[in-house]
C-alpha cells in the first residue's frame, strides 16, 4: 500500500474510533452475540433487530482498540438493511478490505472481532 493510501486509511480508522457509528444498545434485539480477543482484552457485543429478514437496527457495545472499534463502526454501518442471508455469507476478506488491513497484519484479529460477534448472533437463527 502506498504511503498516501496508508494515511487515508489511518485517518478513516481514527475517525471511526473517535466517532463510532452504531455504538449503542438496541432495544429488544432479535439476536445478540459476543466476541472477545483474549490476547488484548477487547470485547464486543452486537445486538440486531430484524424486519422481514433484513437488519433494521444494529448496535454494538464494548471496549477495544482503535482497530476493533473502527471495524465495528464501519461494518455495522454497511449492514443496515442487508438481508440476513447476505450477512451469513460475509467473509473476513470483506471486513479487512473495508477497514483497509492486509491479511498479514498483526491486527487482523482486532478487525475481525465484530464479524465474530455478528456470526455468533446469527448462529441463533
Amino acid at each position: 500500500m502506498r504511503s498516501n493510501s496508508k494515511t487515508i486509511y489511518k485517518k478513516n480508522i481514527l475517525d471511526h474510533y473517535r466517532n463510532p457509528k452504531h455504538n449503542e444498545k438496541v432495544e429488544e434485539p432479535d439476536l445478540s452475540g459476543v466476541a472477545s480477543n483474549l490476547s488484548c482484552g477487547d470485547t464486543l457485543k452486537v445486538e440486531i433487530k430484524l424486519s422481514e429478514q433484513r437488519i433494521s437496527k444494529i448496535g454494538f457495545e464494548g471496549r477495544g482498540c482503535a482497530i476493533s472499534i473502527a471495524s465495528a463502526s464501519m461494518l455495522t454501518d454497511k449492514l443496515v438493511e442487508m438481508h440476513i442471508d447476505e450477512v451469513k455469507d460475509l467473509s473476513s476478506d470483506y471486513v479487512l478490505d473495508l477497514v483497509g488491513l492486509d491479511k498479514n497484519s498483526v491486527r487482523v484479529k482486532c478487525a475481525l472481532l465484530i464479524l465474530e460477534a455478528i456470526k455468533a448472533a446469527i448462529a441463533q437463527l
